[in-house]
């Protein structure tokens, strides 16, 4: 399929229908079994073919392949920005965990402190 070709929407729509089923299974795979995920992925996945067979700049020789790349990449590009979201989460409980334990700390010492003033008085 060559991107400039006079009728790309009735050829990419027709190709991508053909296509979509087997698409979705692959998603629903690499998304973990995840029905939802596997939906998301897909929509993202025509979308962005969609965008880059309008860009025009290359001949597509194998669709179904082009389109699993594609499909998989993103599938790759969700997982990745889970696991950054993912850190930044435990970062944030970590950096919690230690001001709490700095504020316990400086607790158990001021009352250490005011009971060793205590003691120095009586």
């Amino acid at each position: 399929m060559h991107s400039c070709s006079g009728n790309i929407s009735s050829a990419f729509w027709q190709l991508w229908e053909l296509n979509q089923d087997y698409l979705y299974r692959c998603c629903f795979r690499w998304m973990g079994g995840n029905h939802t995920d596997a939906e998301d992925v897909l929509s993202r996945a025509m979308l962005k073919a969609w965008e880059k067979i309008r860009e025009c700049t290359d001949v597509i020789t194998n669709f179904r392949a082009w389109l699993t790349r594609l499909t998989y990449n993103l599938c790759i590009d969700v997982h990745r920005e889970r696991n950054r979201r993912a850190k930044k989460v435990e970062s944030l409980e970590a950096m919690t965990q230690r001001l709490l334990l700095q504020r316990q700390r400086a607790r158990t010492t001021n009352a250490e402190r005011n009971w060793a003033i205590g003691e120095r008085k009586h």
